[in-house]
């Protein structure tokens, strides 16, 4: 099955639509999806692919990803990241799907990640974790007004400030 009619059909059923609801959402003909969902559209026009889009409300490139998105194709192709959680799971214990996907999309310098890498990585993300955790319990406690500061502080040093456009004359 191709990748249109797999992700329309996942999108149709995650919103429990029937083909009818889906043409008036998204605004084409009922014979154009069907003929998507048989696979027997050819590729779709990039008119058709951007109405589907904005009525489903998800990005392009989610029709034109294998089943599974992005990740699954992250996951195969990213297998330094199996190792790793083989090697050492106790770096992985409360992590959720979103924190696999997101170490699976990453590169290691040159390319894919090497197990090394990816430990370093999942070590990195977990440290990131603990401290938005505590940021976060932080700003619910009476020294709400300093991290505020502290926050706003060092934002300042590291984004940079826009430039005030050249006045010409």
């Amino acid at each position: 099955m191709d990748p249109v009619s797999a992700n329309l059909r996942r999108l149709l059923a995650e919103r429990d639509w029937t083909i009818h609801e889906a043409a008036e959402a998204v605004g084409v003909d009922e014979r154009t999806l069907k003929g998507l969902l048989g696979g027997r559209g050819g590729k779709p026009q990039s008119r058709t692919l951007h109405r589907l889009a904005r009525g489903f409300e998800v990005p392009v490139e989610v029709f034109l990803l294998p089943p599974g998105g992005r990740s699954a194709f992250d996951r195969a192709t990213n297998p330094a990241v199996a190792e790793a959680i083989d090697r050492e799971p106790h770096l992985f214990a409360d992590w959720r799907v979103e924190d696999f996907d997101e170490l699976c999309s990453r590169f290691g310098a040159g390319g894919a990640l090497t197990i090394d890498g990816a430990l370093d990585a999942a070590r990195e993300m977990n440290r990131k974790r603990e401290a938005l955790e505590q940021v976060a319990v932080i700003l619910e406690s009476r020294e709400a007004d300093l991290m505020y500061a502290l926050i706003e502080t060092i934002a300042g040093r590291v984004i940079m400030p826009r430039a005030e456009p050249c006045a010409t004359g």
